[in-house]
């Protein structure tokens, strides 16, 4: 997450948010739906349907940059568009979590849902801090040329990636102390660090970011990439018993998402014209 923020220009991000807003929050309702409904038609009480609903709502969004990646379509205006939507659906489905899985936890095995006012204000009030100090270390931190920046340029740059390190784990960190995944923070922190912050005498700033990008690069999606989805699969359970009582659920979830997905899309077609459609099917 954090190398897809760090290729992301932050200007263009929160210019992409005023527009694509309305797309992001029409591409977290529709999933939620199609898993609430899929869920009830099969029984199951209020917090489970609740958890369908919510489990489908995130967008895959380091699978969908991989995806432009590989059509060479990553650095268009159409790419901006789609994973700037893609984020906003993130961080509002993390919100959504972060409110409404107190609630389903409340109501234990019951179907009644039991809602806690004071920890649902004491979530939004953890949102509008995280925002809050992810703005003030990007304006008056990371800019600033006795903090951070001295060990992005200690012997002549060598200490460039450790210093990243830093700023990744530390904004990780931080989500995940006020209730977001960790990847959200590391976006932030990627979309933050911008490649004045990594200006050296007597070396051309392109190439620098050019090697540093490229460590990274080799970091998120030869080591830690691959390690996540191996650590993903070994917890998915292959009993043939299991199987056998989820396969229809499942077959309904799929084929649910899918059309109300592409409902979606052709929905929010005049919010934004066509890339729309590519925003909410990847």
């Amino acid at each position: 997450m954090f190398a897809l923020g760090f290729e992301e220009d932050a200007k263009a991000f929160v210019d992409g948010v005023k527009k694509a807003w309305g797309i992001a929050l029409i591409g977290a309702i529709f999933p939620f739906l199609a898993g609430y409904y899929s869920a009830l038609t099969f029984g199951f009480t209020q917090n489970s349907v609740l958890i369908w609903g919510l489990t489908m709502t995130a967008t895959a969004v380091s699978l969908t940059m991989m995806t432009l990646k590989s059509l060479n379509l990553h650095k268009t205006k159409a790419a901006t568009g789609i994973m700037t939507s893609a984020v906003v659906d993130d961080v509002l489905s993390l919100i959504g979590v972060a409110i409404l899985l107190p609630i389903i936890l409340n109501g234990g095995e019951s179907n009644n849902l039991v809602i806690d006012y004071e920890e649902l204000a004491f979530t939004f009030v953890k949102v509008i801090i995280f925002f809050v100090i992810v703005y003030l270390v990007g304006r008056f931190i990371l800019p600033h040329e006795k903090g951070l920046r001295r060990i992005f340029k200690l012997e002549h740059g060598s200490y460039a990636v450790l210093g990243i390190f830093v700023v990744v784990f530390s904004f990780g960190a931080l989500a995940h102390l006020l209730g977001f995944h960790p990847a959200i923070g590391a976006y932030f922190a990627g979309l933050l660090l911008k490649e004045e912050h990594f200006e050296l005498e007597g070396i051309e700033n392109s190439k620098n970011i050019a090697s540093i990008e490229n460590v990274i690069n080799n970091l998120a999606f030869v080591i830690f990439g691959p390690v996540f989805f191996i650590l993903l699969g070994s917890k998915i359970i292959f009993d043939i018993t299991i199987l056998d009582k989820v396969i229809l659920p499942t077959l309904v979830l799929f084929l649910s998402v899918l059309v109300l997905q592409i409902l979606s899309a052709g929905g929010a077609l005049n919010l934004q014209g066509d890339i729309v459609i590519e925003t909410l099917f990847l």
